[in-house]
């Protein structure tokens, strides 16, 4: 039987055949087991003479044949040589070429890097480079010392028919012709395009995923006379040569450990938890246990707390639930609870409440799996600072008195115990950091969901609740601000509005000629109400239409069944009574118009003001995230059209949804976002919006459609009868 390779330790696999999107997406699937997610098409990194196969897994099922070339390394990372060879990548991992197979040998928790494929140039001549991981925890050492000796770009030389791959690692770059291969950093390798900025091809946001909670399989050496090490110290030192370290024993634990370990012939699978940059044991199950490890998510909201179900190892969402939250009694905002929860006692009730509500809610998410709450063993929350400040009993009370200094930015870890919460009682706790009285772990998680601390490119964060927070910057620095937007873009201040919910308009669009609208209605009922994204709607189509002016006033020149008057104010008719769910006519008035103007006005401004104060101009933001259900459903050009947002191409705009949710989900998924999380709250910089003279002026200047000043936005078109 030939030999591939001799003895070298590692080789590249690259496919060279070109390949259709679909078999792209198809290879993106082929290795999704154990060892973490790598295109099978890709470069892979695989040991020579390595066992077939491990872990029991079969090659079986997807299988990719074609040319591949092999690039040859030994374990310093020298480069050897390479080889042109057919083959083939089983969905395992495994690639057989000449007749002997070669296993792909990551382990979970070494597993460095992730990109996930946007775009092949087609002019590339190979179907899907990617990252070159590290290959276990010595070759991690010897890969992190040849990345920080790469001058920051390597380059492969090409001709018109395939690639020089002769001298894959380093080179010069001489031509912007060649392809670069960009050093980002410790484990990542990205292909982007040439030096003259080309198109990059893959998204590296996030590594490979890495939960905060990892399952290990030992078979420890058991002892014997001449190993007189103690129980525990075997387990120790098996787990820390796995790399998960530093590792923390509580000492209520021993006995149990060391009896559970024994009883299972030393042949353990051990539940770790990651948490306050250390390595906990949670659990120490038998060895062949088939227990699912689960972790909840939830955004403690002030009016609605959701809830998310994830399996770590599979890292997939498996149910949601949202709930209102039980607080809502003693004050529907935020700032009544707190002067209540000043009293001890009163303290207690409100931090009950919200135990009891999660509590019930991990129950009916567990039991309709058909999941235990021993299976539950972490638990991410992001929450305002005062829902933070409720959940953990702590007293909020200075949070409203000058100068505003929460009990705690930041938390300590804990465990399920330590709330009286029905999951795994060593589940860990994360609660997300504060940066102040104003900005929560909320807004923390909605920063890693964008993305946007990890970005080049200046990018913002509007997340639109009962205030509007913004945040703006990059990688390299972050400000932040808040201001009083909400409610209206909400729904919740204009008569007829509500929440995004069933019954609520959501989309609006009015016949300019004859004044006419349609509407859609969440849920396919009857109208109840107009939700934010719907107002927005129809202001800009009342006002493209010639029914609002651009001072918001409503034309009752007009010859239109639609326009009226409800208490000798002039309003507009969106729905009559026959076709609403109350019989009542659903109409908007020119003094709700001017209730939303401020709002539109308040959040052109906070825009208009953070990026002055950093002196930039809109234009220099390449991305602008929008926050909560109200980002979900906005509509960027209607934003624009009546200037509250600014005048940029609507692909700059995207929705973020829950943002809050979603940062607190991958942090389940990706521990390295604990760190970022930290790192963010030291970055961020708060800017307070001080009511002078200049702030009131933009904001007067706001209020008009779109804006006093035309040449904001040049792309909005005022018809002449708006004019009026």
């Amino acid at each position: 039987m030939s030999e591939v390779i001799q003895k070298p330790a590692v080789f590249i696999v690259i496919k060279q055949e070109k390949g259709s999107k679909s078999s792209v997406k198809k290879m993106n699937r082929v290795h999704n087991g154990t060892s973490g997610r790598h295109a099978g098409e890709c470069f892979a990194a695989v040991k020579a003479g390595a066992p077939a196969l491990a872990g029991g897994q079969h090659a079986t099922g997807t299988r990719q044949s074609g040319r591949f070339v092999l690039l040859e390394y030994r374990e310093d990372f020298k480069f050897i040589r390479q080889t042109r060879t057919s083959g083939a990548f089983h969905k395992s991992g495994a690639f057989h070429a000449k007749g002997r197979w070669h296993r792909h040998i990551i382990p979970h928790h070494n597993v460095i890097g992730h990109h996930n494929v946007t775009k092949i140039p087609p002019s590339f001549p190979l179907n899907i480079p990617i990252v070159i991981p590290a290959f276990s925890m010595t070759l991690l050492r010897v890969y992190s010392i040849f990345l920080r000796q790469l001058s920051g770009y390597v380059s492969y030389e090409k001709t018109p028919e395939e690639p020089d791959l002769r001298h894959p690692f380093p080179g010069k770059l001489e031509s912007s012709d060649k392809k670069i291969v960009r050093i980002l950093g410790y484990g990542y390798i990205l292909l982007s395009g040439n030096e003259k900025g080309g198109p990059a091809l893959f998204s590296s946001s996030l590594p490979d995923r890495r939960p905060m909670v990892e399952v290990l399989d030992l078979d420890i050496d058991p002892p014997h006379l001449g190993d007189n090490r103690g129980d525990l110290d075997r387990l120790e030192r098996a787990i820390t040569c796995k790399g998960f370290a530093p590792l923390r024993v509580r000492l209520s634990q021993v006995e149990e450990l060391v009896r559970r370990m024994r009883k299972n012939g030393f042949r353990v699978r051990i539940v770790l938890g990651y948490a306050s940059r250390q390595w906990e044991i949670i659990d120490i199950l038998p060895r062949f246990s088939c227990e699912p490890v689960l972790g909840f998510a939830v955004d403690l909201g002030t009016s609605t707390i959701v809830l998310c179900l994830v399996d770590l190892e599979k890292g997939e969402v498996i149910d949601r639930l949202s709930l209102p939250n039980p607080q809502l009694p003693y004050g529907e905002d935020i700032l009544s609870r707190i002067l209540y929860a000043g009293d001890a006692d009163n303290r207690k009730t409100l931090q009950q409440l919200l135990l009891d509500t999660l509590n019930a809610g991990f129950g009916s998410m567990l039991a309709r799996h058909g999941f235990s709450s021993g299976n539950a063993r972490a638990l991410v929350v992001a929450g305002n600072t005062a829902m933070s400040h409720f959940l953990l009993g702590l007293d909020p009370s200075n949070i409203c008195r000058e100068p505003y200094i929460p009990a705690a930015n930041h938390f300590p870890g804990g465990h399920a115990l330590d709330l009286r919460l029905d999951l795994h009682p060593r589940a860990v706790v994360y609660v997300f950091p504060n940066v102040g009285a104003y900005f929560g772990g909320d807004l923390i998680a909605g920063v890693l969901a964008s993305g946007l601390h990890r970005s080049s490119e200046v990018q913002m964060l509007v997340d639109v609740g009962t205030n509007a927070e913004v945040i703006l910057g990059n990688r390299d620095w972050l400000v932040a601000c808040a201001g009083a937007a909400g409610p209206a873009l909400e729904g919740g201040v204009v008569e007829r509005g509500m929440m995004a919910a069933e019954g609520a308009i959501d989309r609006v669009r009015i016949d300019a000629s004859t004044l006419e609208p349609s509407c859609h209605v969440l849920g396919d009922v009857k109208p109840s109400g107009i939700c934010g994204s719907g107002l927005i709607d129809l202001v800009a189509e009342m006002f493209y239409a010639g029914i609002l002016t651009v001072q918001g006033r409503i034309n009752t020149a007009l010859n239109s069944r639609r326009i009226t008057k409800q208490g000798g104010v002039p309003a507009y008719v969106l729905v009559f009574g026959s076709e609403t769910a109350d019989g009542a006519d659903l109409l908007v008035s020119e003094l709700d118009v001017g209730i939303f103007l401020k709002s539109k006005a308040a959040m052109y401004t906070i825009l208009a003001v953070i990026t002055r104060k950093v002196g930039i101009d809109f234009t220099g933001i390449r991305k602008i995230y929008i926050a909560g259900t109200f980002g979900n459903v906005i509509d960027p050009a209607m934003a624009i059209r009546i200037g509250m947002l600014p005048d940029l191409p609507v692909e700059t705009y995207s929705g973020l949804g829950n943002a809050s949710l979603k940062g607190a989900v991958s942090t389940l998924l990706y521990r390295s976002l604990l760190d970022d999380a930290e790192k963010v709250c030291n970055r961020i910089a708060y800017v307070e919006l001080n009511v002078n003279m200049e702030l009131m002026n933009e904001f007067r200047a706001a209020l008009f459609l779109p804006h006093t000043d035309s040449r904001l936005f040049p792309s909005v078109r005022i018809p002449g009868r708006a004019r009026v």
